[in-house]
C-alpha cells in the first residue's frame, strides 16, 4: 500500500541460495509532507471501553467507590464520543479517560489531537473544527495552581512564575521547571537530577533559591511527593465536566491535558465554563486561564 502511495520504494532482494539478500524499503522524500497530512485527515473513532486503569499497582484491588468512578467515566466518555463523532477535526479519535496504577491517579483524557506538534511546528493551532478556526483556552500555572488552592485556600498569581523570577533572579523558564519537577518527583535528589537536565539547563544555586522562595510563599506545597499524579486527576475531571457542558451547549471541545479547543467563537464560553467547573471541582475559586 505505501508503494502504490508514493510513500516508500521498495527494492527487491536478490534469491541467492548461499547468502539470499534481503528487500530493502527506503522513504521517498515525499513521505514527511504526505504522511502528515494522512495522519491529519485520518479518522480512529475507537470502540469502548473509553475509561480504563492501566499499569496497575502490585495487590490493588479496586474498591467498590473505584468501580463506580469506572463505570461514571465509562457513561461520560461515551456521551462525549457519541457527540463528537457528528463533528469533524485534524487526527480525529475517540476520547479515553486513562488512569495509571489504581483509580484516581493520573486521570487526564487522551486522543490524537494532542499528540500534534506544538512548539517544532506550530501545527495545532492552525487546525480546524468543523471547518473553523479553533483556539485553546489553558489554565494558568495549572499544577501550582491546584496545589495552592488545594493546600492554602489561596488564588495563585497570575503572573507566579515573573514573582519569582523578580524575587531570586531565576529566568521563568527555570522556576517552571522547577515546579514542575517538584511536584512530579518522589524525592528532592530525583527532581535536582531532573531540574539540571530542563533546557536551559539549570543548577543546584537555582534550585535552591527557587525553592526557597516558592517554600517562603506557600509552606505546604506537597514538594517531592509525586503529587502531580493527582494534579492530572484533577485536571482529567475538569475537563470531562467541561466537555459534556459543551454536548449540552451543542459546542464541539476537545481536551489538551490541562486545556480545551474550541472554535475560536466559543473563546468566552469555554474561559467561562473553565473557569466554573474548576470551583467546583476543587472548591475554591481561584482559576485564571487563558
Amino acid at each position: 500500500v505505501l508503494v502504490e502511495m508514493g510513500f516508500i520504494e521498495l527494492i527487491k532482494g536478490a534469491k541467492y541460495q548461499g547468502q539470499p539478500q534481503r528487500s530493502v524499503m527506503q522513504p521517498r522524500s515525499v513521505m514527511h509532507g504526505r504522511a502528515l497530512y494522512a495522519y491529519l485527515e485520518s479518522e480512529d473513532m475507537s470502540l469502548p471501553p473509553f475509561a480504563k486503569a492501566v499499569k496497575l499497582e502490585k495487590d490493588y484491588v479496586m474498591s467498590q467507590q473505584d468501580i463506580e468512578q469506572l463505570d461514571k467515566d465509562e457513561m461520560d466518555m461515551g456521551v462525549i464520543n457519541t457527540f463528537l463523532n457528528q463533528h469533524s477535526w485534524a487526527a480525529k479519535s475517540s476520547i479515553s479517560r486513562i488512569y495509571s496504577g489504581r483509580v484516581g491517579r493520573a486521570g487526564r483524557l487522551y486522543c490524537n489531537y494532542q499528540q500534534l506538534p506544538q512548539r517544532r511546528l506550530n501545527l495545532r493551532q492552525n487546525c480546524l473544527i468543523d471547518g473553523e478556526p479553533l483556539i485553546e483556552v489553558d489554565i494558568k500555572a495549572s499544577h501550582p495552581r491546584l496545589a495552592v488552592a488545594l493546600f492554602h485556600k489561596e488564588k495563585l498569581p497570575r503572573d507566579f512564575y515573573m514573582q519569582v523570577e523578580k524575587l531570586t533572579g531565576v529566568y521563568q523558564s527555570k522556576v517552571k521547571h522547577f515546579c514542575q519537577n517538584a511536584f512530579s518527583c518522589s524525592s528532592r535528589e530525583d527532581a535536582l537530577s531532573s531540574f539540571r537536565k530542563n533546557e536551559p539547563h539549570g543548577d543546584e544555586i537555582d534550585f535552591n533559591a527557587i525553592e526557597e522562595c516558592v517554600l517562603n510563599m506557600y509552606s505546604k506545597l506537597p514538594f517531592y511527593s509525586g503529587w502531580s499524579v493527582l494534579a492530572m486527576n484533577y485536571e482529567g475531571e475538569i475537563l470531562k465536566r467541561v466537555m459534556l457542558q459543551g454536548v449540552k451547549g451543542n459546542i464541539a471541545v476537545l481536551p489538551v491535558h490541562d486545556a480545551v479547543a474550541v472554535q475560536r467563537k466559543y473563546k468566552t464560553w469555554a474561559e467561562e465554563a473553565m473557569i466554573r467547573i474548576w470551583r467546583e471541582v476543587i472548591g475554591v475559586d481561584a482559576c485564571e486561564v487563558g
